[in-house]
């Protein structure tokens, strides 16, 4: 497994994750939700466990370095988690300025910066189109901007969010009144599926189940980990951090995960195995 010094990775937002959720076939898992490790079509891992990014936008935010800095951070995370049981590789395009060159960024991770608080991912690899967004300039601490970081990568290599798993939703629960957006939605919010949720445009769309088409995954054990890297914390988009939105079932607030857990680096090995080839040398 290599590693460059200079590395780089929602909430998701429903228009990506809804695509992917289209495409997939299979029985969901009840532990990791994360892309098929053997697909040939839609989102699939990438390819040789390649990663390599560059930043889209680097003339729009001076500080664009910033970026990098934590980007390396995020990776650190995740290649102490996964050791040396993957094949996975995450790189810049260029160790000194990874600006994406529109002749060669196509099949590369594109990183849109921005100052708006938009932290998304697509899940997985898709020739072509494959983007994330990222704001490293909020006023938090850089512990949990690099988690949020993490998370983000987390989507990348494959995964989806633990929360919205269907099969361990009796563990959970949305504060409906404490979302952001609860006024918009009030009058039908709280029979809102995934799929309609996502469609209306309303944040509980991050937080729900997803629809019982079949996601793919693996690993199962029928209980949600709590200590996944792809758990929401409470306090996202909570109008009132304290009360939270995303709670567990007995109304405790879910705290942030600053670093993937056992099984989150389990299942990237799984879409990423290390290789077997020895040198005859």
């Amino acid at each position: 497994m290599k590693f460059q010094s200079i590395i780089t990775l929602v909430p998701l937002l429903s228009p990506t994750i809804a695509v992917s959720v289209q495409e997939v076939t299979q029985q969901i898992s009840r532990r990791h939700l994360s892309i098929k490790s053997d697909a040939k079509s839609g989102r699939v891992p990438w390819p040789g466990g390649e990663v390599t990014w560059c930043i889209d936008n680097p003339r729009d935010y001076p500080d664009y370095k910033v970026f990098i800095d934590m980007a390396a951070s995020a990776i650190n995370l995740w290649m102490k988690a996964l050791g040396d049981d993957t094949s996975l590789e995450v790189s810049p395009s260029d160790n000194a300025k990874p600006e994406c060159d529109s002749d060669n960024a196509g099949d590369m991770l594109r990183i849109r910066l921005n100052n708006k608080d938009n932290n998304q991912a697509y899940v997985g690899f898709t020739k072509g189109n494959n983007y994330m967004d990222f704001d490293p300039f909020r006023a938090e601490s850089k512990i949990s901007l690099v988690a949020k970081l993490a998370h983000e990568f987390g989507h990348v290599f494959g995964l989806y969010h633990e929360h919205q798993d269907p099969t361990t939703w009796g563990e959970l629960k949305i504060n409906y009144e404490n979302l952001r957006d609860w006024k918009k939605f009030e009058k039908n919010g709280k029979k809102m599926d995934h799929k309609t949720a996502s469609e209306a445009g309303f944040s509980a769309a991050n937080l729900l189940p997803y629809d019982k088409i079949a996601l793919p995954g693996m690993d199962s054990d029928g209980r949600l980990d709590w200590k996944s890297i792809m758990l929401y914390p409470s306090e996202n988009y909570a109008k009132n951090p304290k009360k939270g939105a995303l709670v567990k079932a007995n109304g405790q607030l879910i705290q942030r995960n600053l670093k993937p857990s056992k099984k989150d680096a389990k299942r990237v090995c799984e879409l990423y195995p290390a290789s077997n080839d020895e040198s005859d040398d």
